[in-house]
């Protein structure tokens, strides 16, 4: 049978139960909180519940060891945020519990249907800890021991170290993990230059259909220069992404850095590789004859897998190794021009290559 008791917090005095006023309340032999008499600005109700049954939700390495102490703690208005998080003491008399390093104490995240690990001392079978969000608290054994893993894109291309782009990119960063990603503000947050990203510049979307692939859309503004993005996350089980710092360079000028066409001599077909170190609005490569003769004019948006190949960084573009009106070229040496333009900045590189079959 389940318990259920109603509290009310008057600022200045603290709990007031029976009008008793106390910082601390022992709700059961298991579960103690603290409040303390300046913990809201306004006056709450604060509803203590005990919980039968713990669901979860896929998570499978997740176990709920029945019998031991679990609760429902809310305020009546979901307008009522302390100032000071509440301090609870779990005590479990079940002696696996007690003793298995794989328990811990978890709160449930009605968002993402996930419970988390919270940062609880344990001690002789009692958990200690401070609460920031109210909400479903349990002892839950989890066996998983690997932490979640990262994936960034930029601009739709696979991130690199270090990698050009320009003052306004487009940053994805994709979290997965098999049991969850904890999204909680003290454990999944960015960091730009230094500073912390507030929760609504972080990219993460309003809702979450799933808890296991948590996607980010940032979009920051850069000057010029050498920038660091660093990210913290954990997962559901308490494991910490290993430190990652995201860095890009931002070029004040407009360059092309041609780093070729491999194979080279071709026998059917080969592929331009270069580097922009600012986004353009305008690229082309143009193929002429050892006599200059324009034979093919290549268009990066058409011949090429690249969504976005305008974009800053590393591009290829595919030649299948025929002319303007679809015939194979001949066995002989050719020249191309590859011209790009960024606002007011035009820049030309001419390079030759070789047809050998």
């Amino acid at each position: 049978m389940s318990m259920r008791l109603i509290l009310y917090f008057i600022p200045g005095q603290g709990i007031v139960v029976n009008n008793q006023k106390m910082d601390t309340l022992h709700f059961n032999a298991h579960l103690a909180l603290t409040l303390s008499s300046d913990a809201m600005p306004d006056q709450a109700i604060l509803k203590i519940q005990t919980m039968n049954k713990v669901s979860i939700f896929e998570q499978p390495d997740f176990k709920w060891i029945e019998n031991t102490p679990a609760y429902r703690l809310s305020f009546a208005e979901n307008e009522n945020i302390p100032k000071h998080p509440l301090f609870i003491s779990v005590t479990t008399p079940d002696s696996i519990a007690a003793g298995n390093e794989m328990c811990g104490l978890f709160r449930f995240n009605a968002g993402t249907r996930k419970w988390s690990r919270l940062d609880a001392s344990h001690k002789d079978g009692t958990f200690q800890t401070n609460l920031n969000e109210l909400g479903k608290i349990a002892i839950i054994q989890s066996h998983d021991t690997t932490p979640p893993t990262l994936e960034v894109t930029v601009n739709g291309q696979p991130y690199i170290e270090g990698k050009y782009v320009g003052t306004h990119p487009k940053i994805f960063i994709v979290l997965q993990d098999y049991d969850g990603i904890d999204i909680s503000e003290e454990n999944l947050f960015l960091t730009i230059d230094g500073k912390k990203q507030a929760p609504f510049e972080s990219g993460l979307p309003d809702s979450l259909q799933n808890g296991n692939n948590i996607m980010m859309e940032i979009n920051p503004d850069f000057m010029p220069g050498e920038h660091i993005l660093s990210l913290k996350a954990r997962d559901c089980s308490g494991n910490d992404l290993k430190a990652e710092n995201i860095t890009f360079t931002v070029s004040e000028h407009f360059e092309i850095q041609m780093l070729g066409n491999y194979p080279n001599p071709f026998k059917d077909e080969t592929t331009f590789a270069y580097l922009l170190t600012r986004p353009c609005d305008e690229l082309s490569i143009k193929i002429y004859t050892a006599s200059g003769r324009l034979i093919r004019e290549l268009d990066p948006r058409i011949a090429g897998e690249d969504p976005n190949p305008f974009s800053a960084d590393y591009h290829e573009t595919l030649w299948d190794g025929t002319d303007k009106n679809g015939w194979e070229v001949a066995n002989g040496v050719y020249f191309y021009q590859m011209k790009a333009s960024s606002h007011k900045e035009s820049k030309t590189v001419i390079g030759k290559l070789a047809k050998l079959k």
